[in-house]
């Protein structure tokens, strides 16, 4: 079984690109979700016609 070693460059390549995840996720807009109940009336008016 080999061992491997992780290198200085391969460290900092990682710890980039975890900075660079977490920079992007800090940057996602606040979802904000509100439900306003609002009670609807509406005017109708019918014409009546009457056929003779």
């Amino acid at each position: 079984m080999s061992r491997q070693t992780l290198t200085r460059r391969e460290m900092l390549r990682l710890g980039t690109l975890a900075a660079a995840g977490a920079a992007l996720a800090a940057c996602q807009p606040q979802v904000v979700t509100t439900v306003v109940e609002k009670e609807v009336t509406k005017l109708v008016e019918k014409e009546v016609t009457s056929r003779r």
